[in-house]
């Protein structure tokens, strides 16, 4: 694959966070990021820095123990030592192993604590090396795991392969509300498998796969996947290349939707007439509340256009006034 032609927007990324709230709100482009926002690091992140006694309030289940912030603390081998530590605790929910420089081994320990952790909710690798082994893993992991809620594997190293793996995983779970795979260098074979997954997939509400190379193929085979999904509300696609084609194809796929609340087309190649496509789709969409399409060399008005309806307060209306557009969970959230 070839390397990325353009740099790409840094995101915002929020963790933890409880599941029933948006990690992601807002019609600004910003607000679709995944930037790490860095929280202070407490009392219990400096016991830990200091060479706290991690394992035993893991071992212990410490009930103070809820949150791990790696954060390059910790060696590969003290990680791999914590991850074993968590297959028997029941206190943790929130594990960030962001910005560590973390490989395959790491991510395969992690992976295998969740075939048997109950209590993990989050879970983030952003901005770490795990390539096709450990994608592999925790891919095998989320076919069996029924408590993560929330992946993130934002600027990895993720291959065709470690990606067919998590769609296969995703045509099986139900539970997985939240899953980022951004600035992967993903292409459209990437993308068509995750098609086939969202196709199918009854759980997940948020998909960020922004800072890759989707091109107008891959772009148009998640929008026909969209076509069928009746759960996903967040649509994260910002610096890919849809092009005309996967612009019309997101067009045509809005009537059909009533559950997408937004999608982030930031930067995308979207011509005059693809734009012009989403904005007459709207007149048959109730339910889309967040269009992004800026950065994308189109008239001002044509923004203008769209911002005003998808921001209008009739929408807003709707969306207040029939809330049947927007599915029930198919089972209750798991608590943060």
């Amino acid at each position: 694959q070839t390397g990325d032609r353009r740099k790409c927007l840094t995101p915002i990324y929020h963790i933890p966070a409880p599941p029933t709230t948006p990690l992601f709100a807002g019609n600004d482009r910003g607000n679709n990021r995944e930037k790490p926002v860095l929280e202070p690091v407490d009392e219990l992140d400096r016991k830990m820095a200091e060479g706290g006694s991690i394992i035993e309030q893991l071992l212990g289940n410490d009930p103070k123990l809820k949150d791990i912030k790696a954060r390059g603390f910790y060696s590969n081998e003290q990680l791999i030592e914590i991850a074993a530590a968590l297959k028997t605790n029941t206190t943790v929910a929130n594990v960030d192993l962001e910005n560590g420089g973390l490989g395959d081994d790491v991510a395969k320990a992690f992976a295998d604590t969740l075939m048997v952790n109950t209590t993990i909710t989050h879970l983030s690798l952003y901005n770490n090396k795990v390539g096709e082994e450990g994608g592999l893993a925790l891919a095998a992991a989320l076919k069996v795991n029924r408590t993560l809620v929330d992946l993130r594997m934002y600027k990895n190293q993720l291959t065709v392969e470690a990606i067919r793996g998590f769609a296969e995983a995703l045509k099986v779970n139900d539970t997985l509300r939240t899953i980022g795979v951004g600035a992967n260098m993903l292409g459209d074979d990437s993308a068509m498998l995750l098609a086939d997954a969202l196709a199918v997939n009854s759980g997940l509400r948020e998909f960020y796969a922004s800072c890759n190379q989707f091109g107008p193929e891959g772009v148009s085979a998640i929008a026909r996947a969209l076509t069928t999904n009746s759960t996903l509300e967040t649509l994260i696609l910002f610096q890919n290349n849809a092009g005309a084609e996967g612009t019309l194809a997101l067009a045509d796929m809005l009537p059909c939707n009533t559950t997408l609340r937004t999608i982030n087309l930031y930067e995308n190649d979207i011509t005059v007439a693809g734009a012009e496509a989403l904005l007459a789709a709207l007149s048959s969409n109730f339910t889309l509340c967040s269009l992004d399409i800026s950065n994308n060399d189109l008239p001002s008005d044509l923004h203008d256009s769209i911002r005003k309806l998808v921001t209008s307060p009739q929408r807003a209306a709707w969306a207040r006034d029939y809330p049947d557009t927007k599915p029930a969970l198919p089972i209750p959230l798991a608590d943060p």
